[in-house]
């Protein structure tokens, strides 16, 4: 997809990335502007980026996948808790089924993971379990959202969430590991038929 001044302004960047924008010789190229901002360790705005360059089953896909990477921290510290996979197993059915049964359990599921996980989030506020939580219930979201906006959002909080929960964990490329997936999501779209 390409960028441009119109682009941008329909999604509104903050100031600050709008002049990098303009500093590196406006890029059109989706591509090479978040290769860009990664290069620049300017990850949160490729972050933020890409999720608005996304279609809905990409930010979906990429929401599913933050959360599986970092699904292995929460079930060290909670092996009997299979409510966080469950959450990223019902993204996933409707991902491959966008029936309203699929969407309602994707719902269901993340509301199970979340009513425990803000118990949790007050006694660990910075524990990486807790992010782990977080990020599968942000995939699931994704899956249940109908608002396009709120897609978005859930995705880019997936991403956000395994980053934090690989950082706490001492991981802390996550989040450009999780950026470049996303491209690689994007440029596969772009090429199906």
């Amino acid at each position: 997809m390409a960028i441009t001044e119109e682009f941008l302004k329909d999604i509104h960047p903050c100031d600050e990335g709008y002049q990098w924008w303009l500093n590196h010789g406006r890029p059109a190229d989706s591509q090479a502007t978040l290769e860009t901002l990664i290069a620049d360790e300017q990850i949160n705005w490729a972050n933020w980026l890409i999720v608005r360059l996304m279609n809905r089953k990409q930010k979906i896909a990429y929401a599913i996948y933050a959360a599986e990477q970092v699904i292995s921290i929460y079930k060290l510290k909670y092996p009997d808790d299979n409510r966080p996979q469950k959450a990223i197993d019902a993204a996933k059915k409707f991902l491959s089924d966008t029936s309203t049964k699929n969407k309602d359990a994707a719902d269901a599921a993340a509301d199970a993971v979340h009513a425990t996980d803000a118990a949790a989030a007050v006694v660990y506020e910075a524990d990486a379990a807790v992010y782990a939580a977080d990020a599968a219930v942000c995939a699931a979201n994704a899956a249940y959202a109908a608002d396009a906006a709120a897609v978005t959002v859930y995705a880019a909080d997936a991403a956000v969430c395994a980053a934090n929960a690989a950082y706490a964990a001492d991981a802390e490329e996550m989040l450009i590991k999780i950026i470049k997936h996303g491209m690689s999501l994007m440029t596969f779209e772009e090429n199906v038929p």
